[in-house]
């Protein structure tokens, strides 16, 4: 008797650790700033407390998991400003939407004419 109350609450123990230990976060970063949706390949997605993170791919998805972590998932690209945001529903698919930190006003363009051989 005592053997299937401990073997069911091993089971039962468990079950509710797996269910709570590890969640996929599935989504896109796109950059909506020149009104069309643009993906972000190779933006860098981690969470909070977390250094490491996965890279978005194919069409900027990307797909981290979740073990316990801040709720808030850090989001970078080259010449975006990095975000943060929090993470509320664990299932869902999310959007996330980058926006430009800088605009260039202007350049300037110097060049030289090098010549090889005599001056005469």
């Amino acid at each position: 008797m005592y053997k299937k109350i401990f073997f069911a609450l091993l089971i039962l123990i468990g079950w509710q650790t797996e269910s709570k230990a590890q969640h996929k976060i599935k989504g896109q970063v796109l950059d909506a700033s020149t009104g069309a949706e643009i993906p972000l390949v190779g933006a860098f997605v981690r969470w909070q407390d977390n250094e490491s993170g996965v890279y978005a791919m194919d069409s900027a998805r990307f797909e981290i998991e979740h073990k316990g972590e801040s709720p808030f998932l850090v989001v970078s690209y080259v010449g975006y400003s990095t975000d943060t945001f929090r993470i509320t529903q664990m299932n869902e698919f999310i959007t996330i939407y980058l926006s430009t930190n800088m605009t260039l006003g202007g350049a300037t363009v110097r060049a030289r004419r090098i010549t090889y051989g005599l001056n005469s």
